[in-house]
């Protein structure tokens, strides 16, 4: 049998594994397997709220790429209108 002897940081002697000295007391103690279920809640809600803001941002970025091209419409017909009087002056 195998007997571990830490000294901590306050200079005592005690019995363990290096895992009960490395964790701080504040620490958690919770299990790889509480994590990854908590990941995969934190997970699962972000998914939700994405497909719930989804049609939102889907209108926006229409409506963005229904200003650009209506921009561009109006530069075009200004440039065509500058176009046609410089032709004229001629």
């Amino acid at each position: 049998m195998l007997i571990e002897l830490v000294i901590d940081y306050s200079g005592r002697v005690r019995r363990g594994t290096f895992f009960d000295f490395a964790s701080c007391p504040g620490m958690s103690k919770s299990s790889p397997d509480d994590i990854s279920q908590a990941k995969r809640l934190a997970l699962l809600k972000r998914r939700e709220e994405q497909q719930a803001d989804a049609p939102k941002a889907m209108a926006e970025y229409r409506a963005r790429q229904r200003a650009a091209i209506e921009r561009m419409h109006e530069l075009r017909a200004q440039r065509l209108a500058r176009d046609a009087t410089a032709a004229q002056s001629k």
